[in-house]
């Protein structure tokens, strides 16, 4: 059955505009692929065709193609690809925006976060050193890089960041204990056993009302029976004060201990 002469010619004028919508959609859709896959290399990473298609993920890398430093899309992004499984593409795209944006701490933070659950340990203490460059007198640096040198079995360098991280941390009424106990941990590692005692007694006279527990004494006592501290090889002596939960630091000469 023919269609009558208007009809007809409304019904092209229908079919025309739908073939140029979809052809319109179709390029757009070739466009935004194709400055995903620029925002991909720049940031260093190679991603499945149906994973940039997560809306997350696309979203971000478009953001990302229109303004390369973004910050907000550069977060949104790593956590995007973690969510789907794509934790090491989440640190590189991070270390990689900070190399071409200026230097972008977050970033970096977040990344040595992902490579040390990653265990990638050698990787973590490089891109920490790159947040230390960036805010040298900020603790957490430091405190990301002695993770990663305890992990990896380097407790001298350990101990270094994490006696670094304590130093430059401001209200030390807020520090965690994870610095002290990761310093103790590394003088273990070494044998030595009473110089392990001295940053779980300097933990504990932070806020001895908090800090002075059965945990924290158990470990003392037993570095202490480990190492026979009696008098320690650095010359210092721990000692309680008569004071409740005091801590009397001693330099011994040849006949007294001088404290200190």
């Amino acid at each position: 059955m023919r269609l009558p002469a208007g009809r007809h010619a409304a019904w092209l004028g229908t079919l025309m505009t739908f073939v140029i919508g979809l052809s319109i959609a179709a390029s757009g859709q070739v466009v935004d692929s194709e400055t995903n896959a620029a925002t991909m290399r720049r940031l260093s990473i190679d991603l499945p065709a149906l994973v940039t298609m997560t809306q997350t993920i696309r979203k971000s890398l478009e953001e990302l193609g229109r303004e390369p430093c973004d910050q907000d899309a550069i977060a949104n992004l790593g956590r995007a690809l973690e969510k789907a499984g794509y934790r090491r593409e989440a640190a590189t795209a991070q270390v990689r925006y900070s190399e071409t944006c200026g230097g972008h701490v977050p970033s970096l933070t977040r990344a040595v976060n992902v490579l040390l659950r990653l265990s990638d340990y050698e990787e973590a203490a490089r891109v920490a050193t790159d947040v230390i460059k960036l805010e040298p007198f900020d603790n957490n640096g430091y405190f990301l890089r002695a993770v990663a040198y305890d992990r990896r079995g380097m407790p001298k360098k350990a101990i270094d960041d994490y006696v670094t991280a304590i130093e430059l941390f401001g209200d030390k009424t807020k520090i965690s204990s994870a610095s002290y106990m990761g310093m103790a941990r590394n003088y273990e590692k070494l044998d030595l056993f009473c110089d392990a005692v001295v940053p779980i007694e300097a933990w504990v006279s932070l806020n001895p009302a908090r800090n002075d527990n059965s945990q924290m004494r158990t470990i003392i006592a037993e570095y202490t029976a480990k190492g026979g501290c009696k008098a320690a090889a650095s010359g210092k002596e721990v000692f309680r004060s008569p004071r409740p939960h005091g801590i009397i630091m001693c330099r011994w000469t040849s006949t007294a201990c001088a404290g200190t």
